[in-house]
């Protein structure tokens, strides 16, 4: 399985590092995240949920908010996708929260390829006010229905 999943977390780290380089810059060295990203990765089973953090310029809310419906709108009906919501900040209506269910690695690298995604990731790239921060964790518990 650690085979199957380096491809697609090398894709994925390089399109988010890309995405979020300031456009006046080169993007920041692909290597120097991979073995965060790899660990974090390879620590993963089963059901996670990513928490994604962004800030875009100020003035680019609706670029990204325009940028971020197509993709949402995708992302809801992919394999493996339980939950892909978009929160704004009250306070600051530069900040984003992301905040993603999947059932599996497997299922987040698929998304990570899809075009939509992608599409997402170029718009973030030339509208992000830095890197996002990307927190992963495991639901504990959970109100019974």
């Amino acid at each position: 399985m650690k085979c199957q999943r380096l491809p697609a977390a090398l894709l994925a780290l390089t399109l988010i590092g890309t995405a979020f380089a300031r456009q006046d810059k080169e993007p920041p060295v692909a290597k120097e995240k991979e073995p965060d990203l790899m660990a974090r990765l390879e620590k993963v089973e089963g059901a996670f949920t990513l928490i994604v953090s962004i800030q875009v310029k100020k003035g680019e809310e609706k670029t990204f908010l325009d940028a971020a419906k197509p993709c949402i709108a995708a992302t809801v009906k992919e394999k493996g996708c339980k939950r892909y919501e978009l929160h704004q900040d009250l306070e600051n209506p530069t900040k984003f929260i992301l905040f993603e269910r999947w059932d599996s690695v497997k299922d987040l690298e698929a998304h990570l390829g899809a075009d939509h995604t992608k599409k997402l990731l170029a718009t973030l790239g030339k509208i992000a006010a830095g890197p996002p921060k990307i927190e992963i964790a495991k639901r504990r518990a959970q109100p019974k229905k």
